[in-house]
């Protein structure tokens, strides 16, 4: 079993324990933003490669492992977005428009929640999901998208004016 030593809580963490402690946040963010189960399977699975090949360098003084885990995961799935799209897999509206008519309920998100994603851009369910299934704060966000907290928080409130009227008027032909 691979362990990281946090010296800063003086316990230990295993990989499975990081493991279940975290999948579900993994797996809500990449399917935040890619909005197909089997997908976000993938890139979730991805994380988790990158997160136990890297478990050694995890450094406590730099951050908790919540923060360490959040950035990896944003950064994998930037990275498995960018090499699925240079390899035509697939473009995320094509996909989606694919698969509409198609509900699992084992997905993380309501039905009214899924048809509000699929209006808004890939950029948006992005900036979106690091604030509701990463849990990272406007500082933390900022420092990632090299912007202030406030422009974070401006921008917050723009997209989630936008969710809001698309709520009440939904698209027909989605």
């Amino acid at each position: 079993m691979i362990r990281v030593v946090n010296t800063k809580k003086e316990n230990d963490l295993s990989f499975d324990e990081i493991y279940q402690e975290y999948y579900r946040r993994v797996f809500n963010y990449a399917f935040g933003r890619l909005l197909h189960r089997e997908e976000a399977e993938d890139a979730t699975a991805e994380v988790f490669l990158v997160l136990l090949q890297n478990l050694q360098s995890y450094d406590p003084k730099r951050g908790s492992v919540g923060t360490w885990i959040n950035r990896i995961t944003h950064n994998a799935v930037e990275n498995y977005c960018r090499k699925a799209y240079r390899r035509k897999e697939f473009p995320t509206a094509e996909l989606i428009r694919e698969k509409e008519g198609e509900w699992e309920p084992e997905q993380p998100v309501n039905r009214r929640a899924y048809h509000i994603l699929r209006q808004l851009s890939e950029e948006e369910r992005a900036f979106l999901a690091l604030r509701y299934e990463l849990d990272m704060t406007n500082a933390e966000i900022g420092e990632l998208m090299g912007v202030s907290p406030v422009s974070v928080s401006q921008r917050y409130h723009r997209l989630l004016e936008k969710c809001r009227k698309l709520d009440k008027n939904p698209k027909k032909n989605l």
